[in-house]
């Protein structure tokens, strides 16, 4: 088997470099949007009590949102008849198509996210300096935030060639579900093992502090899960799934 039929570093150039032709407008808008919001969360305080206070928070949420919604529309093309049969007929292998959205929409996404968090804190920190005298705090990016954009990114990721419309809501809503599920499996796997304790409800007597090998062992277990797991399995659906599309 030639390798250059499963990658070629030249094709994968190629779509990443029209990938990104092809979504830059939609990211300069979103970009003109997230920076007006933050703006305004960061001079209203100013104007009303004085204490501008850059929102770091806010910047955080709206970064792993948009970068979700993004995900999900990675292959939007292949749900439509038109734009499917030109994108499933341009050269290439489906490794190079997964690799291409996964670059542009993970690893580029959260690059430029951190650059933009920089030069935007940059921004607001000159404009309370300029109407308040005043900085409005010191921040650097989160790590912790990455790693989740990480994880989550491969579950949307998936969901975007799964399902054929209302990819973010179908995802939102799948996960309350599962959310919910392991939810009341939790509260059950409880009940039964520290049933004698009278557990009452969500709301009992259970001192989690008596048992704490029990309780660290499952963050640990979900922890793990979490990061390492679920990345890799999603990404292997999708690589399925797209070949499932192709055929």
């Amino acid at each position: 088997m030639n390798f250059k039929n499963i990658i070629s570093i030249r094709r994968l150039g190629l779509h990443i470099k029209k990938e990104i032709y092809t979504k830059y407008r939609s990211g300069l808008i979103a970009i003109g949007a997230v920076t007006g919001i933050l703006v305004v969360i960061d001079l209203l305080p100013g104007m009303l009590a004085g204490k501008p206070q850059i929102p770091n928070g806010a910047f955080y949420t709206i970064f792993i949102l948009l970068g979700l919604f993004f995900s999900s529309r990675a292959f939007s093309e292949i749900h439509d008849e038109q734009e499917g049969l030109r994108y499933l007929t341009t050269p290439g292998s489906e490794l190079e198509r997964i690799l291409t959205k996964l670059i542009v929409t993970n690893l580029i996404y959260i690059i430029l996210g951190v650059i933009y968090f920089y030069l935007v804190t940059f921004l607001l920190k000159g404009m309370n300096l300029f109407f308040f005298d005043v900085a409005g705090g010191e921040y650097s990016f989160q790590r912790d935030v990455i790693k989740n954009y990480f994880v989550l990114h491969s579950v949307f990721f998936f969901g975007s060639v799964y399902f054929k419309s209302y990819q973010t809501i179908k995802l939102l809503f799948s996960g309350f579900v599962i959310f919910i599920i392991l939810t009341i499996y939790s509260v059950i796997n409880t009940r039964i093992i520290f049933g004698s304790l009278h557990l009452n409800g969500l709301k009992g007597g259970l001192s989690f502090g008596k048992y704490p090998e029990y309780f660290q062992g499952i963050y640990d277990t979900l922890s793990f899960i979490f990061r390492w797991v679920l990345v890799p399995y999603f990404w292997s659906l999708t690589y399925l799934r797209l070949k499932e599309q192709e055929v």
